[in-house]
């Protein structure tokens, strides 16, 4: 090994004392940006697209999760799972919202003393935001999509405590 895959970990301990959190929204493939980001972090919210490859992403992930705490950082704790691109509306959607539930419930983000898991929606405004370079709490904090995040926010925030 080179080393290449702490250089974000390096990066991120010169400026640990001036943050509460430091977030890293890596892309969904696991490639050495991934790794990289991986192998910084003290914990990993793993978002889900309620899509039909989802579960096999899913399981490909938590095994890489497995071999990087064995080799690079085993403290890497996962902070939950978190279905994204929900619809109530589409029976896809729905099925892999319930697989999760079925066989990740304990996993799944929750606020608070809620029973239901926060999911994500797919949404309009979601979608939007970028375009109008804002994030959609400003673009427009009555979203179903800002609503949800705002929940996922609260829930980290109370697993800090």
């Amino acid at each position: 090994r080179n080393g290449r895959e702490l250089i974000l970990k390096k990066k991120i301990e010169d400026v640990m004392d001036v943050y509460d959190y430091v977030i890293i929204d890596s892309p969904p493939a696991l490639g050495p940006l991934t790794i990289n980001a991986l192998s910084a972090a003290h914990s990993v919210i793993i978002p889900i697209q309620c899509e039909f490859f989802a579960l096999e992403g899913l399981a490909q992930l938590l095994n890489t999760i497995k071999l990087l705490r064995k080799e690079i950082n085993p403290t890497l704790e996962i902070k939950g799972l978190l279905p994204t691109m929900y619809s109530a509306q589409n029976n896809l959607s729905r099925q892999v919202y319930a697989d999760l539930l079925q066989h990740f419930n304990g996993q799944l983000i929750k606020e608070g003393d809620s029973k239901d898991a926060i999911a994500i929606p797919r949404n309009i405004k979601l979608a939007e935001s970028p375009s109008f370079g804002k994030p959609v709490i400003l673009y427009d904090v009555r979203s179903q999509g800002n609503i949800a995040y705002q929940s996922l926010a609260r829930a980290i925030l109370e697993k800090r405590a």
